[in-house]
């Protein structure tokens, strides 16, 4: 079993590191197994573990609201009035 170690990365997203210097970036930690092979086990850094935990408590990680969404607030506040 080889380790990985994770990154975060706010533009590129979840950033792993193989052994041999080469790197896998995804979206998603479920992307990066998906492109790592099976054996390999994820050491995430502390932002890594944070983006992760915070994506589970259903916030928007490292990441502020974009316009989309603040958009979409603001027409759904509207409706309620």
């Amino acid at each position: 079993m080889s380790d990985v170690t994770v990154t975060y990365q706010e533009h590129r997203g979840y950033v792993a590191t193989l052994a041999d210097g080469s790197t896998v970036v995804s979206l998603s930690l479920a992307g990066l197994r998906n492109r790592l092979p099976p054996h390999a086990r994820l050491v995430l850094d502390k932002r890594a573990r944070q983006e992760r935990d915070q994506r589970r408590r259903g916030g928007f990680g490292g990441r502020e609201r974009g316009p989309a969404r603040a958009e979409h607030a603001l027409f759904a506040a509207a409706r309620e009035v």
